[in-house]
């Protein structure tokens, strides 16, 4: 049994195991089917294997565009507990004002 092989824009990518009497008189016989590249299954998986280990650019970008946005995040979500904690700072010194301006009045 072989695996067929399709072409993509970056490499070749595992699509279904083909046997040989597919390849012979069935639907791997004819037509575009028949062009298809096989390769035997050992190669097919030392090759996926060869891929999943080398780096994505792409991928490793992306990580780091989300790094920096979750740092970003992490400043704005202490810049609002800063600004939390002088508000309830304030509200708390008005309302000590208030009540020193209603135990005067009685």
């Amino acid at each position: 049994m072989t695996h067929l092989l399709m072409k993509t824009a970056r490499s070749w990518m595992l699509q279904v195991p083909v046997c040989v009497h597919m390849k012979m008189i069935g639907s791997h016989s004819k037509g575009e089917a028949a062009n298809h590249k096989l390769i035997p299954i050992p190669d097919a998986y030392k090759d996926a294997m060869s891929a999943s280990h080398q780096e994505d650019t792409t991928l490793g970008s992306r990580k780091e565009m989300i790094k920096e946005q979750i740092k970003r995040v992490d400043a704005r979500v202490r810049e609002v507990k800063s600004n939390a904690s002088t508000i309830e700072e304030n509200i708390y010194q008005l309302l000590q004002e208030a009540l020193v301006q209603v135990w005067f009045r009685f």
